[in-house]
């Protein structure tokens, strides 16, 4: 539970409407996943409860269509989509493996020997 309250933070944080928390709260809004579930009463409930500027009323509704859209991605997630990668291995003729692909440049190609190969398919 804690964890999904860090993410209701995030992005608050990330749409720069820190402010909305408490009203969110009153709201009943406890995790990130709640947004989604706010209809435009409970919206405009929201906005009343916090008090705040016009400014502010338009990043939050700004926010919570796009969550509701599918279009917000956390800053973990988005970091994690841009560096998935897939490494894949090949043998040679020697029986060497060798990674290729972006995970390549990033790690130390595996050589194993044939006699290594056979212990690790025990």
């Amino acid at each position: 539970r804690m964890r999904s309250a860090n993410k209701l933070e995030a992005f608050l944080k990330d749409y720069r409407i820190e402010k909305f928390a408490d009203a969110l709260t009153d709201a009943g809004v406890e995790v990130l996943d709640e947004v989604a579930d706010l209809d435009d009463d409970m919206i405009e409930e929201v906005i009343k409860t916090s008090g705040l500027k016009a400014l502010h009323v338009k990043k939050f509704k700004k926010a919570v269509q796009a969550y509701k859209a599918g279009e917000y991605k956390p800053p973990a997630e988005a970091e994690q989509k841009e560096n998935e990668t897939t490494a894949v291995a090949t043998t040679d003729k020697a029986g060497a493996v060798a990674t290729t692909g972006k995970a390549a440049a990033l790690e130390k190609p595996a050589f194993i020997s044939s006699r290594d190969r056979k212990d690790l398919l025990k």
